[in-house]
C-alpha cells in the first residue's frame, strides 16, 4: 500500500518524539517520563484529587501518543530540554524527518540542509571541488558545485545525529539526482552504517521503527517477476495506539 503525505505525516512524527524523548532521558540519566517530566516542568504538574502528582504530558511523548508542539514560547519542551541536554532537540527537528515525508524541493535543498552541518560540510566539500553528475542516459549535468563522491563513504566516521542526518540526506540526495552513482553510494554508505545507528542511546529503542522508514522510502524492492508493480511501502509501520510504555531499568 502506498501511503499517502498526510498518513506519512502521523507515522513518523510519533517515531521523531519518542526518539528525541530517548535522548532526552539519557543525557539527564534518569529512568521513565515520570521522573523526565518532575525534573523539567515539575513546577507545571497538577496534583490529582488525592494530592499527588501524576505526570502524564511526558509519558505521552515516550510512548509516540503524543507529538509536541514545536512553536515558540516559554514552554517549548525541546527548549527546556535542551537547556539541561544541550543539542536534544535535533532529533525531532533534524531534516532527516523532511527527507522520509519527501518534502524536499529539489537537489539544491538538500545540498544546503547538508552544508549547515560543520562535520559533514567538511567532508563533503573540501576545497571547493567540482564534479560532474551522470545520469540514466549516460549525458553530462551542467556542473555543479558539489560534494566528491569519492568522500561520501567518509561519512561513515561521524557520530551521533550527525551520522543519521548525513545517510538519510544522501540517500534523498541519490533519490532526487538523476545519478546511479550518487545512489548507489548512498545506499552503500547506508548499509556499512546500519549497525552503527542501531547502537546509539537515542536510537537504541526505536531504531526499528526509523530502520523501516528508511527502508520504505529508499532501498529498492527486488520484482519477483516484470510485471509486479513497485510498491516501496510493503513493511507494515508500526501502530502507536496501543503501544505500551517499557521503562529501561
Amino acid at each position: 500500500m502506498l501511503l499517502t503525505p498526510l498518513m506519512t505525516k502521523h507515522i513518523l512524527d510519533p517515531i521523531a518524539s519518542m526518539i528525541w524523548y530517548q535522548a532526552v532521558e539519557i543525557g539527564l540519566d534518569l529512568d521513565g517520563p515520570i521522573a523526565v517530566e518532575l525534573f523539567l516542568e515539575g513546577n507545571r504538574v497538577k496534583r490529582d484529587a488525592d494530592g499527588i502528582k501524576r505526570p502524564r504530558k511526558w509519558r505521552n511523548f515516550c510512548q509516540g501518543k503524543r507529538t509536541p508542539k514545536d512553536t515558540p514560547g516559554a514552554l517549548n519542551v525541546f527548549d527546556i530540554a535542551d537547556r539541561h541536554v544541550p543539542g536534544s532537540s535535533r532529533w525531532f527537528r533534524s531534516t532527516i524527518w523532511r527527507a522520509l515525508k519527501g518534502r524536499f524541493l529539489d537537489h539544491l535543498d538538500v545540498e544546503q540542509q547538508l552544508m549547515r552541518v560543520p562535520s559533514i560540510y567538511s567532508l563533503l566539500w573540501p576545497e571547493d571541488e567540482f564534479i560532474y553528475f551522470d545520469d540514466f542516459e549516460g549525458e553530462k549535468l551542467p556542473p555543479l558545485k558539489q560534494f566528491l563522491l569519492d568522500k561520501i563513504n567518509d561519512c561513515q566516521n561521524l557520530e551521533g545525529i550527525d551520522l543519521v542526518e548525513a545517510v538519510v540526506l544522501l540517500l534523498e540526495l541519490g533519490k532526487i539526482l538523476p545519478s546511479v552513482e550518487v545512489s548507489e553510494r548512498a545506499l552503500d554508505l547506508y548499509g556499512s552504517t546500519v549497525p552503527k545507528m542501531a547502537k546509539l542511546p537515542a536510537l537504541e529503542l526505536h531504531f526499528p521503527d526509523l530502520f523501516d522508514a528508511i527502508e520504505n522510502r529508499y532501498v529498492p524492492v527486488h520484482r519477483t517477476s516484470p510485471d509486479e508493480a513497485f510498491e516501496p511501502w510493503q513493511h507494515r509501520m508500526p501502530d502507536f495506539t496501543n503501544r505500551v510504555m517499557t521503562d529501561r531499568s
